[in-house]
């Protein structure tokens, strides 16, 4: 990672999601750009930095038309891993006489700031691609900036909050995952207690990564912030003694939707969604557009929350490369609507209190409420809407 990515904190914002060419696979160089794009890029980890392959070319050299569609494609495959600086020395004759370039085309490697491997003139495309395979492997093999995100999910499951902050911290600097960079930092965020950066940050998602917007992280991110505010309030009847008052009262009135969404809100607030989502979908099956349909509503952002990204009218949940919220201790899953304090402050381990909330039976469940819902008939999706929302006029 860059120097001082590893401490950022969910605090800090991402400072360049979208920007510009810093961080591009392809790029022009010129004298001006040079340093930044090639000497300081080369010295920075992956997948931010890496190793760069400078292609020196002009418009009227033939074996240079041939040879750098070739590179852009090979670097191109490598899934981010490797940089290509094409450099036109009849633009930049003065950089490329620094560089000590006299044939063309000519092709230079260069990693950590120094340069590591050269060739020129026309090469057979084998060894073309082991030149750009050595460049990669230097950058710690192909898509590595995929594999970052993976790594900063398992960190963040694995509940090392420091290390995934700055893992996601250091991808927003990547166009192609700062969207999903973003929304981790705002689950980070979340997690800490720190409310208005999340906001901040899924703002920002909704402002500058509205294509982005259905992905499972980002959806995640989004609807871990809604049920903080949903549920905000029903914290104090989670904590004390008030579901035993609500659980009664859905026994009284085992018809009224009012006493189940409430019990339902307090579990999540509390950090138990399986039964949650069955008092919804109890909800839904009796009355689908209760409270113009606040349970479905509620329903979806859960899943949303988990991760996974499945729709109920797709057959089973999708995979996804972010696996449930769950607790630092254990495998569960709790809502930071007080932020760590509160977790601290509670006696009873959310995480290990009741075996059936499991990542694996939390999976079940999950499955097992889509499933559900397929067997609703007239209960569908509407996919021109990006956070599982319910057309109302498909529920006749």
């Amino acid at each position: 990672m860059p120097p001082g990515a590893a401490g950022a904190g969910p605090g800090a914002m991402p400072g360049g999601g979208g920007g510009g060419g810093s961080t591009a696979a392809i790029v022009e160089v010129n004298r001006a750009n040079f340093e930044q794009l090639v000497i300081r890029a080369s010295m920075e980890d992956p997948p931010v930095g890496g190793a760069v392959i400078i292609d020196a070319y002009a418009d009227w050299c033939g074996p240079c038309k041939q040879l750098t569609p070739k590179l852009e494609r090979l670097v191109t495959a490598s899934g981010g891993a490797v940089r290509l600086a094409k450099l036109n020395v009849d633009v930049e004759q003065e950089l490329a006489q620094s560089l000590q370039i006299t044939q063309l085309p000519t092709v230079l490697l260069v990693h950590k700031g120094k340069l590591v491997d050269s060739f020129t003139g026309a090469v057979p495309d084998q060894q073309l691609a082991q030149f750009v395979t050595k460049a990669v492997q230097l950058a710690g093999g192909a898509a590595s900036g995929e594999r970052a995100l993976d790594e900063a999910g398992a960190a963040f499951e694995a509940g090392d909050y420091a290390r995934a902050e700055g893992l996601y911290h250091a991808l927003t600097r990547l166009p192609e995952h700062a969207a999903e960079a973003t929304a981790g930092l705002a689950m980070c965020a979340l997690r800490a207690g720190d409310h208005a950066t999340a906001k901040t940050l899924v703002a920002r998602l909704h402002e500058s990564h509205k294509d982005a917007l259905d992905r499972p992280r980002v959806r995640q991110a989004i609807a871990q912030l809604e049920l903080v505010a949903d549920v905000e309030g029903a914290e104090g009847v989670a904590e004390g003694g008030g579901l035993d008052e609500l659980r009664a009262a859905v026994a009284a009135d085992d018809g009224a939707p009012e006493p189940k969404f409430a019990l339902a809100q307090a579990l999540v607030a509390r950090g138990e969604p399986a039964e949650a989502i069955e008092l919804c979908l109890a909800i839904l099956r009796a009355e689908r557009g209760w409270n113009e349909g606040a349970a479905k509503e509620f329903l979806f952002k859960i899943f949303d929350s988990l991760g996974g990204g499945a729709r109920a009218d797709e057959e089973g949940p999708a995979p996804s490369r972010q696996p449930p919220l769950q607790q630092a201790t254990g495998a569960g899953w709790r809502l930071a609507t007080g932020g760590a304090a509160r977790e601290a402050e509670s006696s009873r381990p959310i995480a290990r209190a009741q075996p059936h909330r499991s990542i694996k039976a939390l999976s079940e469940v999950r499955g097992g409420a889509l499933a559900a819902l397929g067997h609703l008939p007239t209960l569908r999706l509407d996919e021109a809407r990006p956070h599982h929302a319910i057309d109302d006029g498909q529920l006749s």
